[in-house]
């Protein structure tokens, strides 16, 4: 994935998170959550209505379209797969949210199908749960034994 497709998406995904969460998206908000300067956004948010990913009106929330809607819901999506399975591997939910932030904009399509079989499949299969507590017992071995990995 390019690094402005990567952008666009964090963007997008930043928009439609704020619009769930308060309602509406203010570029003060996008750049308080994004850690940045509301000038960077200012430039995106021109850059994403070229795009057709958003509509804004001068000092007006920002809104997505149907096309930037759609996009950030896909990658809302594999973020929380994402999450899911790191943290069904037994990782903390900070890490498994950091870590899920990263890999989202550079996981197959594919990839992120299997995952999500995978994790429906173990959450409906309970008597399969013990295969999972075996290797998360079997992975802390290897960490306690000091293991480089």
């Amino acid at each position: 994935m390019t690094g402005r497709k990567k952008v666009e998406e964090e963007y997008l995904e930043v928009i439609y998170e704020l619009i769930s969460e308060k309602g509406q998206a203010r570029v003060s908000d996008i750049a308080e959550k994004l850690r940045i300067s509301p000038a960077s956004v200012t430039e995106m948010v021109q850059k994403l209505k070229k795009r057709g990913f958003v509509t804004q009106e001068k000092y007006s929330p920002i809104k997505l379209t149907e096309k930037g809607s759609k996009i950030a819901e896909i990658v809302r999506r594999r973020h929380d797969i994402l999450k899911a399975f790191l943290q069904l591997l037994g990782i903390n939910e900070e890490v498994a949210e950091r870590d899920a932030c990263e890999i989202e904009h550079n996981v197959n399509q594919e990839t992120v199908k299997r995952l999500t079989s995978l994790i429906e499949f173990i959450q409906h299969a309970p008597e399969s749960q013990e295969w999972l507590k075996k290797f998360i017992s079997f992975h802390k071995e290897r960490i306690l034994s000091g293991e480089e990995f």
